[in-house]
């Protein structure tokens, strides 16, 4: 598997280091890009071995950037497309679905009442979020807060997950993951979120399942 991350930029911020952690314990490939500002975090992911590349978006409005990201996409042949914070989230999307990624994933870290990272919160900037959020497969969401303002915006709730700071998710061999954390419970409630997602079916033998356990086969309905 392998996977790309595209983030606004990587100077020295909360969800910059959080991305660099995160890519730290994936054990699949990954890539990193940044539009703008590849600051010390960029340095860090380069030292820790990950490829990172400066898109050199110049603005918000820079629409140049979007099939340079698109080509990017496409000539990496990522199988997913993972963006952090609201610029990224926008072209990333676009740009994976123009490259014709289908698994588009999107961490929300910071989502004020008034405020989204540090933008003042108008109609067309809410607009333009749930515009691009369409073309993603599902929104991580850093705490129920932010899960609860994604809702309150419109984001569907079935396709917002919350993994809270301090919990990792990780993906081994594309068929076991794992969830680790400090606090128990938040480990077991985010395992349970992640289980309703595609739950177990007895017919088929498919779903997420937890380590150890064991389906009951049912046989199939059977016309008369």
């Amino acid at each position: 598997m392998k996977a790309l991350h595209v983030i606004t930029g990587l100077g020295v911020g909360g969800a910059e280091q959080q991305l660099r952690l995160l890519v730290r314990n994936l054990p699949v490939d990954c890539d990193v890009v940044t539009l703008t500002n590849p600051g010390a975090v960029a340095e860090g992911l380069t030292a820790d071995g990950v490829r990172v590349t400066h898109l050199g978006m110049r603005g918000n409005r820079d629409l140049a950037a979007l099939p340079r990201l698109a080509s990017l996409i496409r000539g990496g042949r990522y199988d997913l497309v993972h963006t952090h914070l609201y610029r990224a989230c926008v072209y990333g999307r676009v740009a994976a679905r123009l490259a014709g990624v289908k698994a588009v994933v999107a961490t929300e870290h910071s989502l004020g009442d008034s405020q989204m990272e540090g933008r003042r919160l108008t109609s067309g900037v809410r607009a333009l979020y749930l515009a691009s959020e369409r073309l993603g497969s599902a929104t991580v969401a850093v705490s129920s807060t932010v899960a609860e303002r994604l809702r309150r915006w419109g984001v569907p709730g079935p396709r917002i997950e919350v993994v809270p700071n301090g919990i990792d998710v990780v993906v081994e061999k594309q068929t076991h993951i794992t969830v680790t954390g400090i606090d128990r419970q938040l480990v077991g409630q985010v395992a349970a979120n992640l289980r309703r997602m595609r739950k177990p079916d007895p017919y088929q033998q498919k779903g997420v399942r937890y380590t150890g356990e064991v389906l009951k086969k049912k046989a199939g309905k059977t016309g008369a």
